[in-house]
């Protein structure tokens, strides 16, 4: 249904449907930035990834996207429901890509300590640990 709505597009030649990817560094690194306009998200793994990879990116202001990013001021693009402002914000935001480019590579080491598969495999683990040791303690062991 999507690839018959891009047919239409008068951007069909812009919309890529790149089908599963294994290698997101590399996916990554041959992009120029990710524009992620969600209305609504819980947390946001795209966002963290691009920034882990050290791509650009420019975001709705939701609250989820400003905790991994951090920075509203060069990433955000504002609300989804004024559309004037999206764009003023985004014309603005390609008017100082390298700044922006700059500060998503500068931002890769901590969110790579915040985000990265080695941190979420570690929480994971306190996680269960936390719940074995409940457990335990409730069963009286």
């Amino acid at each position: 249904m999507l690839r018959a709505e891009v047919e239409k597009s008068p951007f069909r030649e812009s919309i890529h449907f790149h089908g599963w990817v294994k290698d997101m560094p590399t996916f990554y690194s041959g992009l120029d930035l990710l524009i992620f306009p969600s209305s609504h998200e819980s947390f946001g793994n795209v966002l963290a990834e691009a920034l882990i990879n050290g791509l650009p990116v420019l975001v709705s202001d939701l609250p989820a996207f400003a905790e991994i990013h951090g920075d509203k001021k060069t990433f955000s693009l504002g609300s989804p429901e004024e559309p004037a402002e999206f764009i003023r914000n985004f014309v603005s935001a390609m008017e100082r890509y390298p700044e922006l480019a700059g500060k998503a590579f500068n931002a890769s080491d901590d969110l790579v300590r915040r985000f990265g598969m080695e941190e979420h495999l570690q929480a994971i683990e306190r996680i269960h640990d936390d719940a074995a040791r409940r457990s335990d303690r409730h069963e009286g062991r």
